[in-house]
């Protein structure tokens, strides 16, 4: 637990960090023996050829001030291949918005729910970052980060809270799910899939009064970690990355 307790720290920095240098994306893998077939896009792709369903898919919007950004990914391999060693079916999905606030800076909350369904692995898993450079709040579909679940049995993890946030600075968001089913000698499952979806509004300080927020065009980028360590280790993770917070 303390080997995932370390990588969850480090995967909560490089998710910011990473999700800087890129915008949205999703990306369906197909693994057998005969070779390996990839599928790329900013928001959805879809992979069906036997033995093999595969799909991904990214939506984001800001309604009456409040955005909501939604992740889906699932993955199947149909018998007699799912049972026969050398077959994988991946997909990945992730999505970093930079939102801003008016003038002036000043002190606020930020009011979120957050969802993931079902409950995740270590194989299948899905988390969210929302950070304005001075708090960090993490969430995740295995119950972990550091704001707990108001429920995570054993089919879905639910958030909903209401804390502290800097108004009036841009700020990020940053969502990432990743499903990933593997053939073997022994009878495994056919279908696996998560659907992660996080909304959240603003409020002043008196815990009452909307603000309003809009997308920024360009995304900010947190100085966390050096670019250069950043672009390397992004470049070296990027199909597929599991994001575990602790």
């Amino acid at each position: 637990m303390k080997t995932a307790g370390h990588l969850a720290l480090f995967m909560s920095a490089l998710l910011i960090a990473c999700s800087a240098l890129q915008g949205s994306s999703v990306s369906c893998t197909a693994v057998s023996p005969s070779g390996t077939t990839s599928i790329t896009n900013p928001s959805n792709c879809a992979f069906n050829l036997i033995p093999f369903t595969i799909s991904a898919g990214v939506s984001d919007n800001v309604s009456s001030g409040v955005a909501t950004l939604s992740l889906g990914t699932a993955v199947g391999i149909g018998p007699p291949q799912n049972e026969m060693p050398g077959y994988q079916a991946l997909a990945h999905a992730d999505d970093t918005i930079a939102y801003g606030t008016g003038e002036p800076s000043r002190s606020g909350f930020l009011q979120l729910s957050a969802s993931f369904v079902p409950q995740a692995d270590l194989n299948n898993f899905a988390a969210a970052v929302i950070t304005d450079g001075v708090h960090d709040y993490r969430f995740s579909g295995l119950g972990t980060g550091n704001r707990p679940p108001v429920t995570c049995p054993p089919v879905n993890c639910i958030y909903s809270a209401t804390v502290p946030f800097d108004l009036g600075t841009d700020f990020e968001v940053a969502v990432s799910s990743d499903t990933n089913l593997s053939s073997a000698g022994f009878s495994q499952p056919e279908f696996v899939s998560i659907r992660s979806t996080i909304s959240f509004s603003l409020l002043e300080a008196d815990g009452t009064t909307a603000v309003p927020l809009f997308v920024v065009p360009e995304p900010v980028t947190w100085k966390i970690l050096g670019l250069g360590f950043v672009a390397g280790v992004c470049f070296r993770v990027g199909r597929k990355r599991r994001f575990l917070f602790e």
